[in-house]
């Protein structure tokens, strides 16, 4: 989203990436938008709270699609311009139980082509949410979710994904 807005910003290596913003919550709980720009809000996609994480080991993919589907209204708005970034790299796996990140990435890179921009989409259909790139622990921090994958295929995306980042790095 950032560099969406700053023209200084060359490149965007996203992992799990999504093409909207998304609601945040303040300390009080109160939702609001996830990002700001000059200390305004930017407009997001409101999140269903229906259902939220009930399960003993909840996954919010079936919330964050829901509340797409809900907010219909809302998504041409919070979409992020994606457009505008010189060089993206998007990294999805197609089993992320968070959101839909490889459909994410797919309206990313259509996006992108519309307004004529290649994206580098780097995606795994047994990955789950977090990449593990080479040489990298798996982190077990966070809250407790379904996050979707396999050890060894989120290895897999990430060695594929360390590729393309080096090249986007490379990139004069």
């Amino acid at each position: 989203m950032t560099a969406a807005r700053a023209p200084e910003a060359s490149g965007v290596v996203a992992f799990a990436p999504s093409d909207v913003v998304w609601a945040g919550y303040d300390p009080a709980g109160a939702e609001r938008s996830h990002w700001s720009w000059g200390g305004a809000p930017v407009p997001f996609v409101p999140v269903d709270q229906d259902d939220w994480g009930t399960d003993a080991l909840p996954h919010f993919l079936p919330v964050y699609e829901r509340s797409r589907r809900m907010f219909a209204d809302r998504v041409a708005a919070a979409v992020i311009a994606v457009e505008r970034i010189a060089d993206v790299v998007v990294v999805a796996g197609g089993d992320d139980q968070v959101w839909s990140s490889a459909q994410h990435a797919e309206n990313i890179r259509r996006r992108r082509a519309e307004h004529g921009a290649d994206t580098v989409v780097v995606a795994g259909a047994a990955a789950g949410h977090r990449t593990i790139l080479p040489g990298e622990s798996v982190v077990w921090g966070g809250s407790t979710m379904r996050r979707g994958g396999t050890e060894a295929a989120d290895r897999e995306l990430g060695a594929r994904a360390w590729t393309a980042i080096t090249a986007l790095l490379a990139t004069p």
